[in-house]
């Protein structure tokens, strides 16, 4: 992939380029080949097919100046894998476990046991390291909100347990203590947030998120995600080939 397929992607994508196409349907469409390629090459060779997703997406060209393919095309994949495959993703984790499994004190035992562990064994780490990068500008309060944020469990994990139960690593009991814990973990992120940080200075939190927000808007090339990229061609275009379009985003 890095070798012969991204060298190949980088002159194709020079090309548009240099001819202000650079959201040709053509190259979209190869990019996106690229991906299910890549995925569907990695789940044969026994590996997730989520890995050889991850490398598609690396190799996406992204080092010329102006440019932003990589952007245009995360912003629609994004909004598609959020709003329909991730929910049944997460539907698929929910019937695989098992709740009358646990039925024993032990297996709650171990539960509360990896909630306690796990938690400090990433709070603790990352709340210090944030508070040694940032001793001059922030307190303990954002350090440890960093710490909180860092100790979710997300799509990675399921995918990871997901495999294990495929392959008869994990039993269906530990399958369904370790998706507990990482429910538990998430559900806990916003209340300890809340409390330990965003309470005691909830103004400077939200003026500084009201800047970025107003910066985001700002930037050239961000792109809406819930822009729908037809009503943003031309009339003039609309007339030639579908081929011929050229979806670009927005002008600030």
């Amino acid at each position: 992939m890095f070798i012969i397929v991204r060298p190949l992607l980088s002159l194709l994508h020079g090309y548009y380029f240099r001819r202000k196409d650079e959201y040709n349907i053509y190259l979209v469409v190869i990019c996106l080949l690229i991906l299910v390629a890549s995925a569907f090459a990695s789940e044969v060779i026994n590996i997730h097919a989520f890995f050889g997703a991850f490398i598609a997406g690396l190799i996406i060209p992204r080092r010329r100046k102006g440019s932003s393919l990589h952007e245009f095309l995360s912003v629609r994949i994004e909004l598609f894998c959020i709003e329909f495959f991730l929910p049944l993703y997460f539907t698929n984790s929910g019937l695989k476990t098992h709740l009358n499994l646990l039925n024993t004190f032990q297996a709650w035992y171990i539960l509360l046991a990896l909630v306690f562990i796990v938690s400090l064994a990433k709070i603790i780490p990352v709340t210090l390291m944030t508070r040694f990068i940032t001793r001059k500008t922030e307190r303990w309060s954002y350090a440890f909100a960093v710490g909180i944020l860092m100790n979710t469990r997300g799509i990675v994990q399921l995918v990871v347990l997901n495999v294990g139960v495929e392959l008869g690593v994990l039993s269906p009991v530990i399958f369904s203590i370790f998706v507990l814990v990482a429910v538990i973990l998430i559900f806990f992120t916003s209340p300890l947030l809340y409390i330990f940080y965003l309470r005691k200075k909830p103004t400077q939190v939200k003026s500084k998120v009201i800047v970025k927000e107003k910066e985001k808007n700002l930037s050239p090339n961000r792109t809406n995600i819930y822009t729908n990229p037809i009503e943003r061609i031309p009339d003039n275009q609309l007339l030639r080939p579908y081929r011929k379009w050229r979806l670009a985003p927005p002008s600030p």
